[in-house]
């Protein structure tokens, strides 16, 4: 039989993501302020500028590739740093929209892949968000059906 991991019932960090279908004249330089002074926990784990590219936190290893930070919160401040990566149309037909998509869904598999994952009840979870009135609804027959054991 499988032992559990830990005791604690939840072991994943939450992920947060920002998805921008037209950011328009967005320029990186303009929210370095922000990113520079804002708590890392503050700021979405991956934005996802559709038409334009992609922020994270990064650093870069000993042999120049780049190593983005899945939970800002955990990467040390003076080996990571925000970045802006700006896509660009392909060759061999793919488009800067589909590049950032691509990456959006690859991080999101790689954070549930990484994440202990248990059944939920959806009907419990969703019933706190949905607000009806009995006295508001309208029966097809103009009266409720009777209640039957």
């Amino acid at each position: 039989m499988a032992q559990p991991i830990s005791k604690d019932q939840y072991l994943n960090h939450l992920f947060v993501f920002l998805l921008c279908v037209d950011v328009g004249d967005f320029a990186f330089q303009d929210i370095i302020p922000h990113l520079d002074t804002a708590l890392p926990n503050l700021v979405p784990n991956v934005t996802v500028f559709l038409n334009k590219g992609v922020m994270v936190r990064m650093r870069l290893n000993m042999t120049g590739e780049g190593k983005y930070h899945k939970y800002p919160i955990e990467a040390p401040s003076p080996e990571y740093d925000w970045v802006f990566a700006e896509s660009m149309d392909n060759d061999s037909g793919g488009t800067r929209e589909g590049s950032n998509l691509a990456f959006l869904y690859g991080v999101l598999v790689d954070h549930l892949s990484n994440s202990r994952l248990e059944p939920t009840d959806a009907y419990q979870y969703t019933s706190n968000l949905v607000y009806l009135r009995r006295s508001t609804l309208k029966w097809s027959k103009g009266y409720p059906p009777e209640y039957t054991t």
